[in-house]
């Protein structure tokens, strides 16, 4: 599944919530960050799978993967685009 991350909450030390706007719907997600997750940033297009975990109300985001967007390389273009978002 792919989406725009349109924000992210802090909840415990490197834990997060996120909200991704998909093409049908938007999403809130856990991600529980352990050794060697790489860092999300609003504005960010990603592919990712939406977990159900056991015992828990919320569901969870799973392998998310960077698309970079051709502006990406330009800080004055992302910098606009996260804005935007």
């Amino acid at each position: 599944m792919k989406g725009f991350i349109l924000r992210t909450q802090l909840v415990r030390e490197e834990d997060l919530i996120v909200e991704v706007l998909t093409p049908s719907s938007r999403l809130t997600l856990y991600r529980f960050y352990g050794a060697r997750h790489p860092q999300l940033q609003v504005g960010y297009l990603i592919d990712f799978y939406p977990e159900t975990p056991k015992n828990y109300p919320t569901l969870r985001l799973r392998h998310p993967i960077h698309l970079q967007l051709g502006f990406e390389l330009s800080f004055h273009h992302l910098y606009w685009w996260q804005r935007f978002i």
